[in-house]
């Protein structure tokens, strides 16, 4: 089945502004901009989206991914899934383990693809729990999050070294950074297109620009109340260059329980810090998505700025982030931000 694109024109002052979306990665993909063609741009960001589903998704049993999680063997990779494995590493090491893209054992463990649901409370929900791991089921899972079983040689290839006396399986799983990825990647390729002005969203909760908007303005983009109804939003964050994602837990709305789905690699069980939320602006989408999901688990105080500093230089950007975090006593924001409570 093809994929289906929405693409409009002339959406602004100015004939030359479009917008298209198309669905990808289990969500949907949304592109905004001016300048350059349009229908060739939302062709090959379809075609760029799907190249890098079919390498990073944990669902496709011929992925990168899914060939690490089945091989006992080094796997030769694609140079894109190189770079964003070396990423993960050093990226989790920088979070002092807070994140880890060895995650997969444990996501499966508590069932976060679907095969377990949980509630952090009883009610309806909790007559439909499957039964919840065992501690020892889940300091199996901890132990085989280990990055030490991430391994890479000087040729490029990786693998997975299992433990037997784990009777599992680590598991890698990239889903917590390949939506900032994959929106960096649609980004510079649209731009280097020649569009310009342009912001890019994979899920609402990815995004990338590069440019401002036609009036020079910094894009906007509205932060979610975590206590509010899906599409409500609790304040709105300038983003002028560069990434962000937001990662938290999900509340159905207000008055009701929080749902926890992140889970903190260290400890197995879901994330206990005081931040509902954390939104990460920075350079890089990779680096924004790994530390929101860090922030969540265990606050900013996981950060080893020197890790962070050095991998950064490495890939030649600026090491330097700014974030939001929603916590139960209101929004905690960095000096950097330029925000704005919303006004009902």
């Amino acid at each position: 089945m093809g994929t289906l694109i929405d693409l409009s024109f002339g959406l602004g002052e100015d004939s030359s502004d479009w917008q298209f979306s198309f669905p990808a990665m289990g969500t949907r993909i949304d592109v905004s901009g001016r300048g350059g063609d349009p229908s060739t741009l939302a062709r090959n960001s379809c075609v760029l989206v799907a190249e890098l589903e079919s390498l990073w998704s944990v669902f496709r049993p011929d992925s990168d991914v899914s060939r690490l999680n089945t091989s006992e063997e080094w796997c030769p990779v694609d140079p894109r899934s190189d770079a964003l494995l070396r990423d993960a590493v050093e990226l989790s090491e920088a979070s002092r383990g807070a994140f880890s893209p060895l995650m997969g054992t444990l996501v499966e463990l508590w069932g976060l693809k679907g095969t377990r649901s949980f509630s952090a409370e009883g009610g309806a929900e909790s007559d439909r729990l499957a039964a919840l791991p065992s501690d020892e089921e889940v300091e199996r899972a901890v132990r085989s999050c280990d990055l030490s079983r991430l391994q890479r040689d000087g040729r490029g290839r990786w693998r997975i070294v299992a433990d037997p006396g784990l009777g599992l399986r680590p598991r890698l799983d990239l889903g917590g950074i390949a939506k900032g990825a994959t929106a960096d990647r649609v980004r510079d390729l649209v731009t280097q297109a020649g569009a310009e002005g342009v912001l890019v969203s994979v899920g609402t909760s990815s995004i990338a620009v590069h440019g401002s908007r036609r009036d020079g303005s910094a894009w906007r983009v509205g932060l979610r109340d975590p206590e509010g109804p899906e599409y409500s939003w609790s304040l709105r964050v300038d983003l002028a260059e560069g990434s962000l994602s937001t990662s938290g837990v999900v509340s159905p709305g207000k008055g009701s329980s929080f749902v926890p789905h992140i889970l903190d690699p260290r400890s197995g069980r879901f994330a206990s810090s005081q931040v509902r939320q954390a939104t990460v602006m920075c350079a890089s989408g990779v680096m924004a998505e790994a530390l929101s999901t860090a922030l969540v688990v265990a606050g900013a105080e996981c950060v080893d700025e020197s890790a962070l500093g050095s991998w950064a230089k490495k890939r030649g950007i600026e090491a330097g982030w700014e974030s939001v975090l929603l916590t139960s006593q209101g929004p905690l924001c960095s000096p950097g931000v330029s925000w704005m409570l919303r006004q009902d």
